[in-house]
């Protein structure tokens, strides 16, 4: 559609990374000491559970330990991000986001469940803010500015949480997390286009089936309303938005802009469907981290002219999420 931009999305995930993959053919014939596996993070915990993040894909298997980065190591990792923005710039894109949520690797040193350093990366929430502030630095020397924007996922007592990422989660006086809201602050000294929040309202996937029954849809907006007093640049939330509590929050002044992923999957020309109060074709979870053109490229617009008319049932927007009393 005109006047879009894209941004590109910089993301590394850190212990999440498994080591299976050194068998698949790419890295197969990597030349010997080229990879490095295990998978490093803030500290050597691994994350609970099993994974599905496993060569071949459709296995599961144990989350394995992960290689504590050693604190000499850092620079290449910050100059790998700077490096990473300058491919970004090459190839066309209008902007990068640095993703520093959902347990990932800058997540990871974010919290103090799965950072344990007693270096200048760990330790007090400031320490532990260290790297991302680092890498946003490096990436906005590079990108320039208005260019630049950063995914957070912080959380509060009760919060769900991303891979097992724990934390004590200690509220400050203001009622920030003591490290996001350090964090927050800081990023108001940086030109940033925007800053992204995570709205944890989210089910595992229970409700992927039934999104009229999804609890999620109608929880509270937790994340931008907490920071917005903290954030003086531009806020976009994600997670759990209709398009008519979209433009509500919006208006209300919580946040500046709201960013959509699952019905945006499923409609490749939703501002047009949120525009107009069209039907929203139902989307299919199953299909989502999949590489075929299911799922991909078969959802229809409006004129019929992409993807497969008819394929998928539609729903009224109206109808997404009940209130939780009628559960």
């Amino acid at each position: 559609m005109g006047g879009g931009v894209i941004f590109c999305q910089l993301w590394h995930i850190g212990r999440i990374g498994h080591p299976s993959w050194k068998d698949h053919p790419f890295l197969a014939s990597a030349p010997p000491g080229s990879i490095s596996l295990p998978s490093v993070s803030a500290s050597a915990i691994a994350a609970k559970g099993k994974t599905l993040n496993i060569f071949p894909e459709g296995s599961i298997g144990p989350n394995t330990e992960p290689r504590a980065l050693d604190e000499a190591e850092i620079p290449r990792l910050i100059e790998d991000y700077r490096h990473a923005t300058s491919c970004a710039v090459r190839a066309g894109f209008d902007g990068v986001e640095v993703h520093g949520a959902h347990g990932y690797l800058l997540d990871q040193f974010l919290r103090d469940g799965t950072n344990r350093r007693t270096d200048r990366y760990g330790g007090s929430p400031e320490n532990r803010a260290r790297l991302l502030l680092e890498v946003m630095d490096a990436v906005v020397s590079e990108m320039g500015p208005g260019h630049v924007a950063v995914r957070l996922s912080p959380t509060r007592p009760g919060s769900s949480i991303f891979f097992s990422a724990e934390d004590g989660n200690v509220m400050d006086a203001d009622g920030l997390h003591e490290t996001y809201g350090h964090v927050v602050k800081q990023l108001n000294k940086l030109p940033l286009a925007y800053l992204l929040f995570t709205e944890p309202r989210w089910f595992g996937g229970k409700y992927d089936g039934d999104v009229e029954k999804d609890p999620g849809f109608n929880m509270p907006v937790t994340n931008s309303a907490t920071y917005r007093k903290a954030y003086k640049g531009v806020l976009m939330a994600a997670g759990g938005f209709t398009p008519s509590t979209a433009e509500q929050t919006v208006r209300d002044g919580t946040c500046d802009v709201v960013a959509f992923g699952r019905f945006f999957i499923s409609n490749p020309d939703l501002p047009e469907r949120l525009r107009t109060g069209a039907r929203l074709n139902r989307y299919d979870r199953k299909t989502f981290y999949t590489w075929e053109a299911e799922g991909y490229t078969d959802y229809p617009d409006l004129s019929g002219k992409v993807g497969a008319l008819g394929k998928y049932d539609t729903l009224d927007p109206l109808s997404i999420g009940v209130p939780q009393a009628k559960l």
